[in-house]
């Protein structure tokens, strides 16, 4: 797995890397902060992959418990 600077997850580690993306929210949404879910996606398999061994919240709805983490307060415009 590569985030857009290129670096693979397996050397992260500790390390903190910072990727910038511009979100636009769907049509019919207006440009604020939101939480968005963000998680690991195999589209080989078709499945979502576990979320282990994080700091940040988690959602606690059955579908994506273990699936996904929140990031909060994201602005899109």
């Amino acid at each position: 797995m590569v985030n857009a600077t290129g670096l693979p997850t397996s050397l992260w580690k500790q390390e903190q890397v910072k990727d910038v993306f511009q979100l636009t929210p769907p049509p019919g949404y207006s440009s604020g902060k939101y939480t968005l879910r963000l998680g690991p996606y195999d589209r080989d398999s078709g499945r979502f992959l576990e979320v282990f061994a994080t700091d940040l919240a988690r959602p606690t709805d059955e579908f994506w418990k273990g699936r996904a983490v929140l990031l909060r307060d994201i602005n899109c415009r």
